[in-house]
């Protein structure tokens, strides 16, 4: 342990800014679904547009909503650290890859549950409003203690959990003097981030098929 000083309000502003790392689902979910039903037409037989072209736009489209979300996270980080005057340590740049690792969860959940799910986009924002609420109140977003007692009582169900791993990544930057489980949390995510997103690309590979 560090000689950081014990605070009871830092675990809630950790689960906070967890819960703004997986709302980058929404931008997720956007690029995965809008650009398909506003342009389906190019990739038609005919159409000016080889269907190659598809996963390379939603890619792009999606490094976008990537880049305008990690602003949002620049702003909210802002805030906190020098208009709310939060103590999160001395380790900014560990703190700015976390949250990139984080949003890159985020972004990719969007995506996956976007291009996986053959229901409205109402239903598919429900669903990943629910989801996300669900792992920050698990991560102690609402509840002080909730996330340790997961830790101690279902250690799977808490390292299966986005939202309690980016903020076990804060916590461990703030309150340990090495990184090992730091890396740990970040190791989980980065997994995490690539399944969704392959699994995003390949659902997204095969709905390019089926437009053939």
């Amino acid at each position: 342990m560090s000689n950081a000083k014990p605070s009871h309000q830092l675990p809630y502003f950790y689960a906070l800014i967890a819960m703004v790392c997986l709302y980058g689902s929404f931008q997720g979910l956007t690029s995965a679904v809008l650009p398909a039903s506003q342009v389906y037409r190019l990739w038609e037989p005919g159409g000016p547009w080889r269907p190659e072209k598809k996963l390379a736009m939603i890619t792009a489209d999606m490094l976008g909503s990537l880049a305008v979300h990690l602003l949002t996270m620049l702003v909210l980080l802002c805030y906190l650290l020098l208009v709310l005057r939060l103590d999160f340590g001395n380790q900014i740049g560990y703190l700015l890859l976390t949250v990139l690792v984080g949003s890159i969860v985020g972004v990719s959940l969007g995506a996956l549950v976007g291009a996986a799910l053959r229901i409205k986009v109402e239903a598919k924002t429900a669903i990943l409003i629910t989801l996300s609420l669900a792992c920050c109140f698990l991560a102690g977003l609402m509840v002080e203690g909730i996330s340790y007692a997961i830790q101690q009582n279902a250690p799977a169900a808490a390292w299966l959990n986005p939202a309690a791993r980016i903020s076990d990544a804060f916590y461990c930057l703030y309150y340990y003097d090495n990184h090992t489980r730091y890396f740990m949390d970040l190791g989980v995510l980065c997994a995490m981030a690539a399944i969704f997103g392959l699994g995003a690309m390949a659902c997204l590979r095969r709905r390019k098929y089926e437009s053939i």
